[in-house]
């Protein structure tokens, strides 16, 4: 699987514009905040209008990315950021663990339960990618960007 990189992407929440729609919130990592930031997430979403379809992508997006950091990372913060702006959504998830990459050829089997997080949600999105902090520093962050139609 190929992930690209990370380019040219803010470390702080761009402010909101007439454009421009941000909204952020970080939480400790248990089981329950997984379904928070799930409604988190729908609630933002249906809040900007956005259609039926992307509700659903980015809520499932959501869904894995903070997942992963509760099972793999062993941060005990994550925060999540969605950007609406014009035509584009974009969401990220940060935490401060560490994240032990998948090799290339770790493909799953037919009978594996796991293991395909990152692959469907490269399949839902526009782009994606993976930016970890620098090496002496623990974090990750993970962003998908979907394209929608403007729907303000």
């Amino acid at each position: 699987m190929i992930v690209q990189p990370l380019t040219a992407r803010p470390r702080q929440a761009p402010r909101p514009t007439a454009s421009r729609r941000a909204s952020s919130c970080s939480a400790d990592v248990t089981p329950e905040s997984v379904r928070a930031f799930r409604k988190l997430t729908k609630t933002t979403a249906r809040q900007w209008a956005l259609p039926d379809d992307t509700v659903e992508v980015l809520t499932l997006i959501v869904s894995e990315l903070v997942t992963n950091v509760l099972a793999h990372s062993g941060s005990d913060e994550v925060a999540v950021l969605l950007v609406l702006d014009h035509e584009n959504v974009q969401l990220e998830v940060k935490d401060h663990g560490t994240w032990q990459p998948r090799h290339s050829d770790d493909t799953p089997s037919e009978d594996s339960t796991s293991g395909r997080g990152l692959q469907l949600i490269q399949a839902l999105t526009t782009t994606c990618g993976i930016r970890h902090a620098s090496p002496d520093a623990k974090g990750t962050s993970v962003w998908a960007q979907i394209s929608v139609q403007d729907s303000s």
